[in-house]
């Protein structure tokens, strides 16, 4: 006679959850940091623009812009780099299921992007605040 135990919930290891972290860090970081550098190239290259009669908000709409594509442009490398091995292991191994935590990963991806919106807003801002402090 056969009794089907259902098995206990897995627990990632200490390790594994600390690198999770360490990598949401990182993608963080980078995420805050792209757009404060764009903002202060921008800002050291807006008063050409100005002297010739463009308007200061494009600057701003431009570097809003690059965001947009920067992440875009990210979101699908990101998606090929994830489908494809996946769609590969599939391939190989008979019998594979694929169990993702969906409702984790969907909070992950919301946050940075969230941070992403943020992060180029707030350096459009700065862009505009300094040009009105150096006005």
């Amino acid at each position: 006679m056969l009794i089907h135990v259902e098995p206990d919930d897995p627990v990632p290891p200490t390790a594994l959850l600390a690198t999770a972290v360490g990598l949401v860090v990182l993608a963080l970081a980078a995420v805050l940091t792209a757009p404060r550098s764009q903002a202060r190239i921008l800002r050291h290259y807006l008063a050409r623009p100005i002297a010739v009669g463009i308007l200061p908000r494009w600057a701003r709409q431009v570097l809003l812009c690059q965001h947009a594509a920067l992440i875009a442009v990210s979101t699908l490398l990101g998606l090929v780099v994830a489908v494809l091995p996946t769609v590969v292991l599939a391939a190989r191994i008979s019998g594979f299921v694929l169990s993702v935590p969906s409702w984790q990963l969907a909070v992950l991806a919301a946050a940075i992007y969230f941070a992403a919106l943020l992060a180029a807003v707030h350096s459009a801002h700065r862009l505009r605040v300094t040009e009105a402090r150096s006005a």
